[in-house]
């Protein structure tokens, strides 16, 4: 069986030190060869029973976020893909701009970091 969880029970549901008193009585008549007394039989069949659904709800939980998590995830990578590229044309700008005197280039250059100043404020998150 399962030790207790925070609300008593297997995975902290009600009746926890019962089912966990009737495994014990279980295991302790097993092991001296006795047979258990019914009412603990059914204790543990009634934990097992309810440890089995809340895992089918966990279960299904996961396969219903798990598609949200992955599109999640393939969008923070189109998006590093997408600052890395941009970050290396700007830095082809700023040499285009580094070789060229005048007030394109210098506008080039402000532009440039301005970009570069956004780029690092999307690294850092929301």
């Amino acid at each position: 069986m399962t030790s207790p969880g925070p609300g008593g029970g297997p995975g902290g549901g009600p009746g926890g030190d019962q089912e966990v008193g009737a495994e014990q009585r279980v295991r302790a008549a097993l092991a001296a060869g006795e047979a258990p007394a019914a009412g603990d039989v059914t204790a543990v069949l009634d934990a097992l029973s309810q440890v089995r659904v809340e895992s089918t709800e966990r279960w299904q939980a996961i396969t219903r976020l798990a598609p949200a998590a992955k599109a999640q995830r393939a969008r923070a990578e189109s998006g590093a893909r997408s600052r890395a590229r941009l970050a290396e044309h700007l830095a082809a700008l700023e040499r285009l701009a580094s070789d060229s005197p005048g007030p394109l280039a210098e506008a080039i250059r402000a532009w440039a970091a301005e970009a570069r100043s956004l780029l690092a404020d999307g690294d850092s998150g929301p």
